[in-house]
């Protein structure tokens, strides 16, 4: 499986970006933004998914861990996800919004798909993520959003910036 590259993938993703942003703004009936404000966000967004496909080896994208190496559990998941992201992106993720880690789950949610065997057999991860967001049942992009959501906040904690006096 190859990759494409970082700067054609950042702009097959800007208009699918632009739209579900502008979508859950319209959702929320906050849509007098502007225009500015969306490109700003998209644009960093854009760059961070630059980073991301920057920072991760090509071993690490194109394919899953070996079984045994799975993690099993959503806390052993969002470790070994924040072991493997650079302090760059660990401190970026921490400062972005509910909206812009939404964004991530077409991203790193990939990554998380692919590398953690979500789609190859790793039952185990699916039903400790459904079990902590209490259902019966989460598909693939489901606990992959998960993972993202509760590793964000797992880096609010411990990795947001802060201005010191």
């Amino acid at each position: 499986m190859t990759l494409l590259h970082p700067t054609v993938l950042w702009l097959l993703l800007l208009p699918l970006g632009l739209a579900a942003y502008q979508v859950r703004r319209a959702a929320h009936g906050t849509t007098k933004s502007g225009l500015p404000s969306v490109l700003l966000r998209l644009l960093v967004l854009g760059l961070l998914v630059l980073a991301l496909a920057d920072s991760l080896p090509n071993y690490q994208r194109d394919r899953s861990l070996p079984n045994d190496k799975w993690p099993v559990t959503l806390d052993a998941a969002i470790g070994q996800l924040e072991t493997a992201l650079p302090l760059k992106m660990r401190v970026a993720i921490a400062n972005m919004g509910p909206d812009e880690i939404v964004g991530l789950n077409a991203t790193i949610g990939n990554y998380i798909r692919t590398h953690y065997g979500l789609g190859a057999g790793n039952h185990d991860l699916m039903r400790s993520c459904a079990d902590t967001a209490g259902r019966a049942r989460l598909d693939q992009e489901d606990v992959s959003a998960l993972i993202l959501d509760r590793l964000a906040l797992r880096l609010k904690e411990t990795h947001r910036l802060r201005v010191i006096k």
